[in-house]
């Protein structure tokens, strides 16, 4: 069963239920289920599926038509694209006389990079009277930087064929938890921090094993799954691996400001913007800009970050030591490299978990501020992981503890310490812990409106 696509599905179903032929170009990040969404989209349909391939345009011809001329339609071996759609358009005829036909291209972007004609043969057998009506086609492609920054530029009046783009996003906690089918939470919680969103990697992860058990399988070995996933998510689309490498491992780090990776790298200032620009781009890295209080002297400003988790852990914990890998057992390299670090690093997903919950329920009218505006505080002493304000600035802020420990009375005052650092007067304050509270937390969350304590089971 596909987990968590409804809204995808039904934007697909809406499209192949139009009485004209339709163009529906599909992307997203490897792993997000790209795949998996169409599969499931094809079901009880009459579909042709091709994958392109990085070859030559007279060599992905020559692929397509073997495979079309299998179900016994004459076609020259070496087609151009307007003959091969052709071939296409007697095949559907052939097989669904009366019926509409799903044509799904897999990978298309390298037909597009390879050759011009792809497109203009492919917009003329769509508008083709003959056709019309007879036909739903889904360009599907992982190449989302490329999709969103190039291909339209690539495509030119072809883009005016396109009925839709719908770009296939990272899934929630929430998901990840039925996916499992578990009330373990907080494992759901260390794997989501080193997952992310991405069901690929959650097919990877025992949840029977426990997180030390998890990393060692799937990192400390140079023949492991995701060993070297961290430089395979960068290779695919960039060149130049040895500058984005360094600048990811700079950020892995900590090094947040423009002028913390300039004093690191040693590249350019400009140089390394324009980087940062083409991560940003592949969804590898986010500037983050502390949400806008009445005074921001005590925020950050522009700091950048890693916000793909597994690429964060790969390059903090694998890339600085990968000549280790081989050398030290797994159970050695974790215990000497990771252990120590593993619950903070685990701490910052659980913040975006926690947003996720106040979302839920903020959409939901379930919260006692119905908040228009949201993001994060980024302080120079912490950060508030959710200001929440409404149209009258009402506020709502959330704090997140994953310290190893039940929330105290002292924790609680250093994140009412931050919110006055940020210059916000919080009507209600929400406290997630991974750990539980102290009888103290308890009592004051009692007596004080406005304070609520969310335990990690909760969510």
């Amino acid at each position: 069963m596909l987990i968590g696509r409804s809204q995808e599905l039904d934007y697909l179903t809406q499209y192949y239920n139009q009485a004209d032929n339709s163009l529906i170009v599909l992307y997203g990040q490897k792993g997000l289920g790209v795949s998996s969404l169409l599969q499931e989209f094809a079901k009880d349909k009459h579909v042709i599926h091709l994958c392109a391939g990085q070859c030559s345009p007279r060599q992905q011809c020559y692929v397509w038509s073997k495979k079309i001329r299998n179900q016994g339609i004459s076609l020259a071996e070496y087609p151009d694209f307007s003959a091969l759609f052709e071939a296409l358009g007697l095949l559907c005829h052939k097989d669904n006389e009366e019926g509409k036909s799903l044509l799904i291209i897999e990978d298309f972007h390298w037909a597009v990079r390879n050759s011009d004609d792809f497109m203009n043969a492919l917009t003329a057998f769509l508008v083709n009277e003959e056709y019309r009506g007879r036909f739903m086609i889904v360009l599907a492609s992982n190449a989302i930087g490329w999709v969103e920054n190039t291909f339209i530029s690539k495509i030119g009046r072809n883009a005016f064929a396109i009925s839709g783009f719908l770009k296939v996003k990272s899934m929630s906690f929430l998901d990840m938890v039925c996916f499992y089918d578990t009330n373990d939470t907080k494992k759901c919680i260390q794997i989501y921090s080193i997952a992310g969103g991405n069901p690929g990697y959650w097919t990877c992860f025992d949840i029977k094993s426990d997180l030390k058990e998890n990393i060692c399988k799937l990192f400390l070995n140079k023949k492991a799954v995701l060993a070297t996933e961290g430089l395979n998510r960068i290779s695919d689309e960039l060149r130049e691996l040895s500058v984005y490498g360094t600048i990811l491992a700079a950020l892995a780090e900590g090094r947040e400001k423009l002028n913390d990776l300039y004093a690191h790298t040693g590249f350019s200032r400009a140089k390394i913007s324009v980087y940062l620009k083409n991560l940003m781009a592949l969804e590898l890295v986010e500037k983050v800009f502390s949400y806008e209080t009445a005074d921001n002297r005590n925020s950050k400003k522009g700091v950048y970050r890693i916000c793909d988790p597994l690429v964060q852990f790969w390059y903090h914990f694998i890339f600085p030591h990968y000549d280790e890998l081989g050398v030290l057992s797994a159970a050695e390299f974790y215990d000497i490299y990771i252990a120590d670090e593993i619950s903070d690093y685990i701490s910052a997903g659980y913040g975006k978990i926690c947003a996720e919950y106040l979302d839920i329920l903020n959409e939901r009218g379930k919260l006692p501020v119905q908040y228009t505006r949201h993001g994060e505080w980024v302080g120079k002493n912490g950060r508030i992981d959710v200001v929440g304000q409404d149209a009258k600035r009402n506020t709502l802020l959330g704090f997140c503890n994953t310290s190893g420990r039940a929330l105290d009375l002292d924790m609680v005052e250093f994140n009412v310490g931050l919110a006055k650092e940020a210059h916000l007067r919080p009507e209600h304050c929400f406290f997630f812990s991974a750990d539980g509270f102290t009888e103290e937390v308890k009592e004051l969350a009692k007596k004080k409106e406005g304070v609520y304590l969310v335990d990690m089971n909760d969510l």
